[in-house]
């Protein structure tokens, strides 16, 4: 997967995640925690992607 990419991906579920968190006043939403999932999801994977780089 691309770099790039996974850094765009992240950018946008961080500003989604913002933008729904100032909307609502409860965390217990379902949107945030799937939000939020995403995020993890795609921050672990670019650590996994940025990881196997450096070990080149």
């Amino acid at each position: 997967m691309d770099v790039v990419v996974l850094e765009q991906e992240i950018k946008e579920l961080r500003s989604k995640l913002y933008k729904i968190g100032r909307e609502t006043n409860t965390y217990s939403q379902g949107e945030i925690l799937k939000v939020s999932q995403k995020l993890d999801e795609k921050i672990l994977l670019y650590q996994k992607v940025k990881k196997s780089f450096t070990l080149w």
